[in-house]
């Protein structure tokens, strides 16, 4: 595709399930690679930094920085929780820890989308502040990477396990 819209996680969750599923070792591999392409791109100064809806991201321009949306937060953290249940490779969970962290602060503005006065969840990031809004898409999306989060609270999600990457390089 020319350009990066949102929700870019999806594909390589897809990959991943239907890898799972079928044993399809040419759709695990695709599934890395996209995923790796997604982390090089979207993981700056140690957090995430989502493709904006204000210009999205073409190929070959630069880069518009504005309007994150939480949707593609949860979408990074599912993403990267069947990568690691795919793989086995723990430097997901924490690539899922930093995912979920964008909702508390850890992100471009150092502030946080999710409300803890109204256990809400804000509509994104704009180019200075989180949107003031907080609508059913933005709180469902943190309900689900919250119960993604759940879903693996017993591992150890240790900043150390970035630095291996086993199962996406054989």
């Amino acid at each position: 595709e020319p350009e990066l819209t949102y929700e870019n996680a999806l594909l390589p969750l897809a990959l991943f399930k239907f890898s799972m599923r079928t044993g399809n070792e040419t759709a695990r591999r695709v599934a890395c690679d996209s995923l790796s392409f997604l982390e090089e791109l979207c993981f700056t100064d140690g957090y995430l930094q989502l493709i904006g809806n204000a210009g999205w991201h073409a190929r070959g321009r630069e880069r518009v920085i504005a309007d994150e949306q939480p949707i593609d937060a949860a979408a990074f953290v599912l993403a990267f929780h069947a990568a690691h249940a795919a793989t086995g490779d723990r430097r997901y969970l924490a690539r899922m820890r930093e995912s979920f962290e964008w909702f508390l602060g850890p992100n471009r503005l150092g502030l946080s989308p999710y409300d803890f006065s109204t256990a809400g969840c804000h509509d994104g990031l704009e180019i200075d502040d989180v949107n003031a809004n907080q609508g059913a898409e933005s709180v469902l999306s943190f309900l689900i990477a919250l119960l993604t989060m759940h879903d693996l609270a017993s591992d150890r999600l240790d900043r150390e396990d970035v630095e291996t990457d086993v199962a996406c390089t054989d």
